[in-house]
């Protein structure tokens, strides 16, 4: 439990729960954390996105976690961008 209040207002960790209750079929908690991990970006000014594996400004952690939304939602067509044949090969600042 102090493992979680640690890391409660980190952007990437509470992405990456998100993205786990997801992948054993609890969408709704997968969700939740998607939003929890939406209001931890105001406490930073960038955070690593596990969708990208890159460090992001907060625009683009945003669009990182409305895509895992989609996915979470059903899209079958999404995937995360580290999946993706092509991909950009430069970290975002």
């Amino acid at each position: 439990e102090q493992l979680e209040d640690d890391l409660s207002d980190n952007a990437n960790y509470l992405q990456c729960v998100a993205l786990a209750y997801w992948a054993i079929g609890k969408a709704r908690k997968g969700l939740e954390f998607t939003e929890r991990a939406e209001l931890a970006l105001d406490k930073y000014g960038r955070s690593l996105s596990c969708w990208r594996y890159h460090y992001l400004k907060r625009d683009e952690f945003l669009q990182d976690i409305r895509e895992m939304e989609r996915l979470i939602d059903g899209d079958q067509t999404v995937r995360p961008a580290f999946l993706k044949e092509e991909r950009e090969s430069t970290v975002h600042e």
